[in-house]
């Protein structure tokens, strides 16, 4: 009879296979400190976007109605337990670990062995612009990244475990607790698995064959569309559950149908912004031109590479077609966002995490090639150049992120001071009106309306080259603008809302009123203060 031996969490830790490798453990710890580098600034303090101003305390962004059901079970669950909380440091922290743990699997995965090459794996990984505008949303960041965690642990588990028909199973259902935390994360799952094939089609070695290669790519797209089916099936089941509809925002009512003849515009989106990645600037991920020629070096090296690679071999013909083909698909997998927006959604890079993959394939094609025999002179050379060269551009990329990442953190901060010192003076204007004594409710005379003020037009003094979405330059007309007097100025009235200040809108003395920041447009009328923003009220 088996003996089942209950391990200590240092015995799995320590044994094989959980063990990490040299490159493993270079990439998880190239991770942290990058990450650290990029992100620190935000972790260290507490700035908000116009989201994390409106949910915080208490938030973790939108569940079941934007179709985000496994985030609706996990931030119900954490509110019962902890309570959810836009803690900058305790979030940005683990997000940075599960990010790098994410990398460091993907390592593994793909059996990277050159160490500075697994480092700029899991470097690029998390300082990538993609990570720094999730960090915006702080108060769900975390979320995030256990979606992209799942995300690749689901690949890995299709990659590695193809023959175990129950781990299969689990990693379906990870698909769908990934999609159904963030759906762009799909994509992090389908560019694994075409990565996958590119690399069994190129580099494996007559121990696996080309009718092999093929079928674990039928079996490949079985999983995704059953991953994607399970996750429509739990969608359905959490509406009713929730007893709510799906929302329009960013075109979530539609998922799942996709209109044929958009598909060509869709496609050509997808290669455009492949081939055009070093030239112009692709969801803020390649933001100075230093960056931009960065790329188009590994651009170059990579094409040379290949095409070296298909001179060198001799081919199994079936090989050779999945290779061809399954890098045609590459560049549809990694911007499958395109597909599943389709074109009515905006795009950012929040959604964008997979152009990750343009630099996974650079590092793992050059990782293996790096191994392969020398058959002509001076190859061995040539390839040590082609290392220096991409080493390179990687460690410049890195730096240029790190610096973009504090940019950005900075203009957010500068964003923050202004708001607060605005609603300050309109604080102490109000605490200043004749008349005023505690207690008394506020109105607001077109709350919705934007604050006519030239002079408030110094954003964030930070320039344009730090312009990630997920910010605004100024939060005073914002949605969520009047959560800054709550919460960062501790003013916190009752409110009137439209049923009322529709009414107090038409008295002739708030008709008479200027509107703000004009002196006047405070005053305290009939035991209410009144706030002036526009003439028209909806």
């Amino acid at each position: 009879m088996k003996r089942y031996e209950i391990k200590t969490l240092t015995q799995i830790m320590t044994e094989k296979p959980t063990k990490l490798s040299k490159a493993e453990l270079c990439t998880f710890i190239g991770a942290l400190i990058s990450g650290l580098a990029a992100h620190l600034f935000q972790y260290a303090n507490k700035m908000y976007n116009y989201d994390d101003l409106f949910v915080n305390p208490g938030g973790f962004g939108t569940g079941v109605e934007s179709g985000r059901w496994f985030l609706q079970i996990m931030g119900e669950w954490v509110n019962k337990y902890f309570g959810n909380y836009s803690l900058p440091m305790f979030n940005g922290f683990f997000t940075l670990v599960l990010l790098a743990i994410s990398a460091t699997m993907l390592v593994r995965l793909f059996e990277v062995k050159d160490l500075l090459l697994a480092i700029f794996v899991g470097m690029l990984f998390v300082t990538t612009p993609s990570v720094v505008c999730m960090n915006f949303y702080m108060f769900t960041a975390l979320y995030y990244a256990v979606a992209i965690f799942l995300s690749f642990l689901s690949g890995y588990l299709m990659v590695r475990h193809g023959k175990n028909i129950l781990i299969q199973v689990i990693a379906v259902l990870l698909l769908a607790c990934a999609v159904g935390t963030y759906q762009a994360y799909f994509t992090n799952t389908l560019c694994i698995l075409v990565l996958d094939i590119i690399v069994k089609s190129a580099f494996s070695r007559d121990d696996m064959s080309g009718k092999e290669i093929f079928s674990r790519s039928v079996r490949y797209v079985v999983e995704l569309a059953l991953g994607i089916g399970v996750y429509f099936l739990f969608t359905q089941f959490s509406l009713k559950y929730w007893n709510v509809t799906l929302g329009s925002y960013q075109g979530i009512n539609n998922m799942g149908h996709l209109e044929l003849h958009k598909l060509p515009q869709l496609l050509y989106n997808c290669y455009h912004c492949f081939l055009w990645f070093p030239i112009v600037d692709i969801f803020w991920e390649n933001p100075t031109t230093i960056v931009k020629r960065a790329i188009k070096v590994m651009y170059v090296i990579t094409i040379l590479l290949v095409i070296a690679m298909i001179i060198r071999k001799r081919w199994d013909c079936k090989k050779l077609m999945l290779m061809l083909l399954s890098m045609l698909t590459f560049p549809i997998a990694v911007f499958f966002i395109y597909i599943m927006v389709q074109v009515e959604g905006y795009i950012y890079p929040l959604m964008t995490f997979s152009v990750i993959f343009i630099y996974v394939f650079v590092f793992v094609w050059l990782d293996k090639y790096m191994k392969e025999n020398v058959t002509w002179k001076f190859e061995k050379e040539v390839k040590k150049i082609m290392h220096w060269c991409i080493s390179i551009a990687a460690i410049v990329i890195t730096v240029v992120y790190i610096w973009n990442a504090n940019g950005n953190y900075m203009s957010l901060w500068y964003t923050q001071q202004h708001d607060i010192a605005y609603f300050q003076t309109m604080l102490t204007q109000i605490r200043s009106a004749e008349g005023y004594r505690s207690g008394l409710p506020l109105a607001v005379i077109g709350r919705e309306t934007e604050i006519e003020d030239s002079e408030h037009t110094t954003g964030s003094l930070m320039g344009a080259e730090f312009d990630i979405p997920g910010k605004s330059e100024s939060n005073i007309n914002g949605y969520s603008r009047w959560h800054i007097l709550i919460q960062y100025l501790g003013y916190n009235p009752e409110f009137l809302f439209d049923d009322k200040t529709s009414e107090i809108a038409k008295w002739d003395e708030v008709r008479a009123m200027p509107c703000y920041p004009e002196d006047g447009a405070i005053k305290i009328v009939d035991d209410i203060i009144v706030l002036k923003l526009s003439d028209e009220v909806k």
